[in-house]
């Protein structure tokens, strides 16, 4: 458990809405999802976005963590309704922006 969440029972509650969130069949997950989901429980999202190796993506100006870039970027500008729904309400705005800071001041943000 991380420091985003207030008790053990608020975070159970966490991974129980990304849980039900995974099997519901109107919830669509995107790269964005698993990065929160990720940087809320305290993972790298080097484990969770593999870096990009095809050489015309790098030629043509991608970073190897491209697509983890890309994803926390999405967790900025995309409507929060649509960012924070697999969780039920479990996550606030502000764990949203902490996970987000959080990223940034790492080595892979």
């Amino acid at each position: 458990m991380d420091h985003f969440f207030e008790s053990s029972e608020h975070y159970k509650a966490f991974r129980a809405a990304w849980k039900a969130a995974c099997h519901h069949p109107e919830i669509r997950l995107h790269a964005r999802d698993y990065a929160l989901y990720a940087l809320l429980r305290g993972r790298s999202l080097n484990l969770q976005f593999p870096p990009v190796t095809n050489p015309v993506k790098l030629a043509n100006g991608q970073s190897q963590s491209g697509t983890q870039e890309r994803a926390v970027a999405e967790l900025s500008w995309k409507r929060r309704e649509d960012v924070l729904l697999p969780y039920a309400g479990t996550v606030s705005l502000e764990m949203l922006r902490a996970a987000i800071e959080r990223y940034k001041a790492s080595d892979n943000g």
